[in-house]
């Protein structure tokens, strides 16, 4: 068996929201001059992120609960870590998908 650990941190997470909603917000055509306020991410849409956080950690170990040892979803991170076989290591990273 081999063991995978996936680690994905929330804070570039959120950052990365952050920086696509002000592009969004940035290149909105035909918005007034509150369009940008509205759609960029604040400290107040934090709540509401967290959700979405935590739904996606969900969705995540729902998608691979067959393979997943443990999984930690801590302040700062998500992390799964991941018992596969040899064989599937081997046919999905040596010959790839499909």
């Amino acid at each position: 068996m081999i063991e995978l650990t996936i680690i994905i941190d929330k804070e570039e997470v959120y950052e990365e929201v952050s920086q696509t909603t002000s592009y969004t917000g940035a290149k909105m055509e035909g918005g007034d001059d509150k369009t940008y306020d509205r759609i960029f991410t604040t400290e107040a849409d934090r709540s509401q992120l967290e959700r979405f956080w935590n739904e996606s950690c969900v969705a995540v170990c729902e998608a691979l609960k067959e393979f997943i040892l443990e999984e930690r979803n801590e302040k700062e991170s998500f992390c799964v870590f991941l018992g596969l076989s040899s064989s599937f290591v081997y046919l999905t990273f040596e010959k790839g998908p499909g």
